[in-house]
């Protein structure tokens, strides 16, 4: 009986062992578990943040190309202005064109009506005087509008591109974070 109680004894406290190193092992893989789930709750929040930056860089880029778009569009209103005034221009110059030439016809043919003719001439000349006058209203008005656009058009480039370049080192900087 007293070697089967200290049997009985000895086991139990073999047992106890084992189970105390069972709780042990159970209580670290729970603190892995742990860990593991920490890790992979970060790694799904840095991933969102990730996602929600691309959104906001894909919609800025996507307001930039609309502007870019409106722009080309009014660029496109101010050339067909500009051709039709291109075309008012040329029928002016066609026009004087054959006043000047008619004007060489008259005065090659002199008359007796000399007098007469030489009012008419000088009514002439003065139509030909506005006529270049107009045209060269015209020229000039088309040359400060192309400098305009000139103008505008450098501006607009030099501010994409410094949007881009802070966008591009918020980026790099945001991921760097990460």
């Amino acid at each position: 009986q007293k070697d089967e109680s200290a049997a009985a004894s000895k086991k139990e406290e073999q047992e106890g062992k084992e189970r105390e190193k069972r709780e042990k092992e159970v209580k670290e893989l729970q603190q892995k578990i742990e860990a593991q789930q920490q890790r992979q709750n970060e790694l799904e929040a840095a991933a969102s943040k990730e996602l929600k930056e691309r959104e906001k860089r894909d919609k800025d880029i996507k307001v930039l190309q609309d502007t870019i778009d409106a722009q080309l569009q009014q660029h496109g209103k101010e050339t067909e202005e500009r051709e039709k005034r291109e075309k008012e221009m040329k029928k002016l110059l066609d026009k004087l064109t054959k006043q000047q030439q008619q004007q060489k016809d008259e005065s090659a043919a002199a008359s007796k009506k000399e007098e007469q003719e030489g009012k008419e001439r000088e009514k002439r000349e003065k139509e030909v005087k506005e006529l270049q006058l107009k045209i060269e209203q015209l020229q000039n008005a088309r040359k400060k509008e192309m400098d305009q656009l000139e103008q505008q058009r450098q501006k607009e480039t030099e501010a994409a591109a410094v949007k881009e370049q802070k966008d591009r080192e918020q980026g790099e900087k945001e991921v760097k974070e990460l």
